[in-house]
């Protein structure tokens, strides 16, 4: 077997940031998403918030006393806990700073506390993924936001081998992609 050299997302696809900022939208303002409400792009759309007002939840968030290491654990961390298949795995992540702790402290935290111990890599921006898992010469990269692995699929070919695949989302479901997989674990089978 070849040890394949992976990344792997953080928020969408091991950690529920929606749900959390979700949490501080309905706190922030009252009544403004349908009980039932599931967004249908990345981001928050101005569908029932104007952008200013996605800004003040971001704020609000942003002001939390280590926000990220309060975050629900989706399925996919006890897939990557269960295994990686032998491969080279990091977390690459985009993370806006909180009070307290770095957002990378935060984030090596929460992983430890979720019983995986990878190393984890944080981007001042999500749009700064494509040329890390190139530049790091990665096999593979997943996440949830159809912007990075469309910008990953964009990579020339003699320049790289990563292949993105994107993980389904109801968010991302509208995206044009190469590759998608349902779980975790179906990306590491990938490879």
């Amino acid at each position: 077997m070849t040890v394949a050299r992976l990344g792997i997302d953080v928020d969408g696809v091991l950690a529920d940031f929606g749900g959390a900022f979700r949490r501080v939208i309905e706190h922030t303002f009252p009544g403004r998403i349908p009980a039932q409400y599931i967004p249908d792009t990345w981001d928050w759309p101005n569908k029932f918030l104007t952008k200013k007002e996605v800004g003040t939840a971001w704020r609000v968030f942003n002001s939390k006393w280590n926000a990220w290491l309060y975050l629900r654990a989706l399925p996919g961390v006890a897939e990557l806990a269960q295994g990686m298949g032998g491969h080279d795995v990091w977390a690459i992540t985009s993370r806006a700073q909180t009070q307290g702790m770095t957002a990378q402290a935060q984030t090596e935290e929460w992983l430890r506390q979720c019983q995986v111990d990878i190393p984890v890599i944080t981007v001042p921006d999500s749009n700064q993924k494509a040329a890390l898992v190139q530049a790091m010469e990665l096999d593979g990269m997943l996440d949830d936001k159809g912007d990075t692995i469309v910008q990953i699929d964009g990579l020339h070919p003699a320049l790289t081998r990563v292949k993105g695949l994107l993980l389904s989302q109801p968010w991302n479901a509208g995206v044009k992609v190469k590759r998608r997989v349902a779980s975790v674990k179906e990306f590491f089978n990938a490879f």
